[in-house]
């Protein structure tokens, strides 16, 4: 049983390890969507400009 306890322990790592990578990749797209929002879209007036 030890050999199943390790390996669902190394499972576990990996899992958690995925989630907090996806987890901030999420947390930067939505900085990034709010610093767009604020500072590089236009506000209205011409699109030529």
């Amino acid at each position: 049983m030890s050999f199943m306890a390790g390996q669902a322990l190394a499972y576990l790592k990996i899992y958690g390890l995925g989630v907090a990578i996806m987890v901030l990749l999420w947390a930067a797209a939505k900085v990034w969507l709010i610093f767009y929002q604020k500072y590089l879209d236009p506000q209205g007036g011409d699109p030529e400009d």
